[in-house]
């Protein structure tokens, strides 16, 4: 049995559910497929056996190539381009579909391997003692096809074990559908707040669509303000557990514990749960099975196959990004309240798989504009002869014989080589076409604040770094109607693919962090990816009184990187609380708000201070001094 944990949005408690359900199932597997923000290991402590480099195929031209151009022209994702000498490949971008290596006329293409990032396989100890099998990942810093990489996770276990549990990536994006495709049971974990339950609802949506049965866990369910039970009835969806608001199960987690084997209560509610999954007795919203509907299609929208690094940026706009290494660590909650506090910013809300800004700042009279980030293929049932040579080329199984070729939209990548391989191509009677499909929205309206434009990526939608993309353009071009001199940029967590278009051309990247182990180990990993695009970094420690060790943990590794730590907010519920109404946390009371209030003022600062280092604000300056 495979039982996969997802959540819509991170930080909600996802992997607390996975590495004390599989303590509860053992003898259980554990699979980490949340390869940007890999922590089940801080509690399981398994031991490594191997760490290997995972790898993707790529084209590569040899001594053949004529430089005559028709692989870049094939490739529908923008990762060749055409030169004199042979072709440059983007090795990042390539999706290893191979449409490049049949439109070469001189079989001058042969595929070579790619670095991803790294695959650990293990055993963690069971209750009873027992080596139970282990396996995660980490994606390289500056790469973005993490799917490809959960892909390899998925296989490294080995062995058959009776279950496993797979700790999957938060959103709904195509990394979130392939570590959840092919399980059992998916269990959804959320939090009573208008973004827990926003996000929710694309989570489950997207497991209904992979015909995978599904059940809610609610996390923090005591914290009032969102009635989540009547959230979840009126959509259908089961609750099967609760678990609340606990600060004594926070500083376990801080530390790195395991709450199976610290606290008897922990260890019952587990133990009722993971025998009723055994059992067959969860209460479980079952869908069909994976069936191959028509995927919506973006109307007049070509599929955007630019790189998302290439596109120029305002000179004199500072752009102050947020970012964090994994979710729930306050990142939005600090975003918010920076536009709040703001004095003439435009916001561009980029975490396009989990967009929750708006739900605090409200904005009114939104324009939206269709988004496609990719091709899908249909197939002419009535022209179709059954041949299946597309189906043999396809390198994503996402064509069936039926016995017409039938596509799977979740699985098709819209590469096109089942067009480019029909026999009948070029014909009247050619049963394949490619028809832009709709992955998004982009969104822009005015707030009480400002400007805010925000993605929407739908279920299972791709190329959400390019939804990014499309997102800060907005916004820079309402930056630029407003004479707005910064633009704030809330980014996803993580640092795949969309953090990538975030960071892009920012001029300071603020990193918010908690003090615990995840919170540590992927506060690391995001200020790599800082460094990596050479973006000036500063971090801001939420609940840092929580776990004041890990804190302090926290305080030298910044240190280290000569990275500043320009705030701490100390644990407070009433931040959590405001949230769960819709509030804006630094326009609330206590002292939660009054430290986040003086974080906002300092980046405001340090925003202002970027702004008058711009040619054009000393040409403003020396036009004011005369």
């Amino acid at each position: 049995m495979k039982i996969a944990i997802a959540s819509g949005k991170g930080g909600t408690g996802k992997t607390l559910v996975a590495t004390n359900l599989a303590a509860a199932l053992a003898p259980a597997a554990y699979v980490d497929c949340d390869v940007e923000g890999a922590n089940g290991h801080l509690f399981l402590r398994p031991r490594i056996l191997e760490v290997r480099q995972a790898e993707t195929p790529v084209p590569t031209a040899n001594a053949k190539c004529t430089g005559c151009g028709r692989c870049a022209k094939a490739c529908r994702f923008g990762a060749m381009a055409a030169l004199k000498t042979g072709p440059l490949v983007f090795g990042e971008l390539c999706h290893s579909c191979g449409a490049c290596i049949a439109a070469c006329p001189e079989d001058a293409l042969e595929w070579t391997g790619h670095a991803l990032g790294t695959v650990r396989h293990g055993a963690w100890r069971g209750p009873s003692g027992a080596a139970l099998p282990f396996a995660d990942g980490a994606l390289a810093t500056g790469e973005v096809r993490a799917s490809a990489l959960i892909r390899e996770v998925k296989q490294a276990a080995g062995g058959d074990p009776p279950v496993t549990v797979l700790d999957c990536p938060p959103g709904a994006g195509c990394a979130a559908v392939e570590a959840v495709r092919g399980s059992d049971i998916c269990l959804l974990v959320t939090e009573p707040t208008p973004f827990g339950l926003s996000d929710l609802d694309k989570a489950a949506d997207l497991v209904g669509r992979l015909g995978v049965p599904h059940a809610v866990i609610v996390n923090r369910c005591d914290l009032g303000g969102t009635d989540a039970a009547a959230y979840c009835r009126a959509r259908g969806l089961p609750i099967i557990a609760e678990i609340p608001y606990d600060a004594d199960l926070a500083r376990v987690y801080a530390r790195g514990g395991l709450a199976y084997a610290e606290s008897e209560h922990y260890r019952g509610l587990f133990d009722s749960l993971g025998a009723a999954v055994i059992g067959g007795r969860l209460d479980l919203r079952t869908p069909p099975s994976e069936t191959p509907s028509a995927p919506p299609l973006a109307a007049g929208a070509e599929p955007d196959a630019s790189r998302c690094t290439e596109r120029p940026r305002p000179e004199n706009l500072v752009q102050v990004a947020v970012i964090s290494g994994k979710g729930g660590t306050g990142k939005t909650s600090l975003a918010a309240s920076l536009a709040a506090l703001a004095d003439g910013v435009a916001v561009a809300d980029c975490d396009v798989e989990a967009a929750n800004l708006h739900l605090l700042l409200a904005p009114q009279n939104e324009t939206r504009r269709s988004f496609s980030g990719r091709y899908v293929a249909e197939v002419d049932a009535s022209l179709c002869r059954g041949c299946g040579v597309c189906a043999e080329a396809c390198r994503f199984d996402a064509i069936s014989m039926t016995p017409r070729a039938t596509i799977a939209p979740l699985r098709c990548e819209g590469c096109g080589l089942c067009a480019d391989v029909c026999p009948l191509a070029g014909t009247d009677e050619m049963p394949v076409s490619l028809r832009p499909r709709l992955d998004g929205w982009a969104h822009e309206g005015r707030t009480a604040w400002g400007s805010l434009a925000r993605g929407d990526l739908l279920p299972g939608g791709e190329a959400s770094g390019k939804l990014v993309t499309l997102v800060r353009s907005l916004a820079e071009e309402r930056a630029g109607a407003d004479v707005a001199p910064v633009l704030l940029v809330d980014a996803s967590p993580g640092m795949g693919c969309p953090v990538n278009a975030a960071l892009t051309g920012a001029d300071l990247a603020v990193a918010v962090t908690e003090p615990t182990r995840s919170g540590l180990h992927d506060l690391e990993r995001v200020l790599d990816l800082a460094a990596w695009f050479k973006v000036r970094t500063a971090c801001v420690i939420n609940k840092a009184d929580i776990s004041p060790e890990v804190a302090s943990e926290i305080r030298e590794a910044c240190h280290r990187r000569g990275v500043e730590v320009i705030g701490e907010v100390p644990f407070d519920r009433s931040i959590p609380e405001d949230l769960a109404r819709g509030r804006i946390p630094a326009l609330g009371e206590g002292p939660g708000a009054r430290a986040l209030a003086d974080v906002c003022r300092t980046i405001h600062d340090r925003a202002a201070a970027l702004v008058a280092e711009r040619p054009e604000s000393r040409q403003a300056t020396e036009r004011s001094r005369r």
